[in-house]
């Protein structure tokens, strides 16, 4: 129960923040569905709760341990099941797992707002916006934890409605710590959207100077005083996007696009070649994660996600794959051995031997004699 209290607390950052969980048993599993079943799970036939069933759920803005203590150990562990599919990017499943608590316990406001973060990142935005609904009638005073509204919002491209909803979040926020940056993001781009460019520029100049290490935030900021035909100061920005997002395509763009109309051939020209380079880097790197959004754990979309990341340079991302596929359950490598291989080959291409050393170490002892392990410089006296 401590588990779905804690979850609870940190969905009020949903889709952004992500949390680890170890699954409990005892509740129903339910099947992982496929894409072509999700129009099932809307939760138009799931019931409502009764007026007044949630009432007081809140005490200063934290869910009163008693009443969640008051839920049924099969709810509470199904429950914390779909936070946890979330936290391992299964979206398909929590979405199909949070329905399912939502259809025992109707308006169950922890699964709305999981069922809620899960449809906004299938796409699903229209579920979405139907669970935040049901989310602001049973709790009414915590609607700074829904920003995911005013994202789906924006996402169908009712840029008005996201502006409106993102003043709410900001708003209603308890205390200022608790103000998302996406959410301040949100509704600097919802102005810009809406032809409100001087609000935009404002907001995202508020942001960049107290998160100075914000990369889109960075790049908005180019992209509207590019706009504002305010090119000196744009480069600046994109510049800084592009140090704090290397391996995105869009800051170099922008720095190519705002470079060419200052005159500055060369810069413009070796400027574009990278954007080229890393705009193809992108795009498969988006559909292979569009992909594991419907397969999630496929240790194949992993291996090719780290083949891409090897390929640019992004040790970062690279680490990030690697670590899933050596996690992941792959029939065609039982033991394992072969990814802890793969991965020690594709650190040692990359030139991250320290990392190359460490797995080859731990394969060494974990796979006594096995053969064909690759070669990994020794460590030099100068490193």
């Amino acid at each position: 129960m401590r588990a779905l209290f804690t979850a609870f607390l940190l969905l009020g950052f949903a889709p952004e923040a992500t949390w680890a969980w170890q699954e409990p048993s005892g509740a129903p599993i339910l099947g992982l569905p496929s894409a072509d079943q999700l129009d099932a799970l809307g939760l138009a036939d799931v019931a409502r709760a009764a007026p007044g069933t949630w009432a007081g759920l809140f005490v200063n803005h934290q869910p009163d341990p008693e009443r969640m203590a008051s839920i049924t150990p099969q709810v509470a562990r199904l429950a914390t099941q779909a936070q946890a599919s979330f936290g391992g990017a299964d979206y398909p499943r929590c979405l199909a797992q949070s329905r399912e608590v939502l259809r025992i316990l109707p308006d169950f406001p922890p699964s709305l707002l999981v069922y809620a973060s899960a449809a906004f990142r299938l796409r699903r935005y229209s579920d979405c916006l139907v669970a935040m609904e049901r989310f602001a009638e049973v709790a009414p005073t915590e609607i700074w934890r829904t920003q995911v509204q005013a994202h789906s919002l924006y996402s169908l491209g009712d840029y008005s409605g996201a502006r409106v909803h993102y003043l709410k979040v900001i708003d209603s926020a308890p205390v200022p710590k608790l103000i998302s940056t996406e959410a301040r993001r949100g509704l600097a781009l919802a102005n810009y959207r809406l032809g409100e460019e001087r609000r935009a520029l404002a907001l995202l100049r508020e942001l960049v100077a107290t998160h100075p290490n914000h990369g889109e935030a960075w790049a908005w900021l180019a992209q509207v005083q590019f706009d504002m035909d305010e090119l000196d100061d744009a480069l600046v920005a994109a510049q800084r996007a592009m140090n704090l997002l290397p391996f995105e395509s869009r800051p170099y763009f922008l720095a190519f696009r705002i470079s060419f109309e200052l005159g500055l051939d060369k810069e413009s020209e070796q400027l574009e070649e990278m954007w080229s380079l890393l705009d193809a880097y992108v795009g498969e790197v988006r559909t292979l994660r569009n992909r594991l959004l419907f397969h999630p754990g496929d240790p194949e979309i992993f291996r090719a996600l780290a083949v891409k990341h090897r390929d640019v340079g992004n040790l970062t991302a690279l680490a990030i794959a690697l670590e899933h596929l050596l996690q992941a359950e792959d029939f065609q490598d039982p033991t394992g051995l072969g990814r802890r291989i793969f991965a020690i080959e594709a650190f040692r291409d990359l030139g991250a031997l320290d990392r190359a050393r460490a797995i080859l170490q731990r394969t060494e002892v974990d796979y006594p004699g096995a053969v064909g392990l690759p070669e990994v410089p020794k460590r030099s006296k100068g490193e």
